[in-house]
């Protein structure tokens, strides 16, 4: 979960995808986690980013030239999305391979990507994934 604009976002139901979901690559050293609400039919929201290299602990502050990144936000037809997070930071808790348990919070501002120079920016803040890999 996390806050969108202050609004309180929680990833939940499930279509033929879980609610959240993790992609650790080891070969190419990125993760991916992403978090939906399914039970909002219409509009279907979510949250989600991706880091390279892979951390098993540790906090990233953005900008950042070291990582490669991404982050977005969808709901309905809309997205807004950074290529690469300019504002925010991701902090990496623990990877715990045996329990397969990943923890993370993050925070970061994502644009909208159809109208960039109108400045719509939406403020993810808050956020937290104990997400199973």
């Amino acid at each position: 979960g996390c806050k969108i604009n202050g609004k309180p976002f929680i990833a939940k139901g499930r279509t033929r995808l879980p609610a959240t979901q993790l992609n650790v690559d080891d070969i190419n050293f990125y993760v991916s986690i992403a978090g939906t609400d399914f039970t909002k039919k219409d509009i279907y929201p979510s949250v989600s980013f991706s880091v390279k290299p892979l951390l098993d602990s540790g906090i990233i502050f953005f900008p950042n030239n070291i990582f490669d990144s991404w982050a977005q936000h969808r709901f309905g037809d809309k997205q807004f999305i950074a290529e690469d997070i300019i504002k925010g930071n991701i902090h990496f808790l623990r990877a715990d391979y045996q329990r397969r348990i990943f923890s993370v919070t993050f925070e970061f501002d994502v644009y909208d990507i159809y109208n960039i120079s109108n400045g719509d920016t939406i403020h993810i803040t808050e956020g937290r994934f104990d997400v199973p890999h």
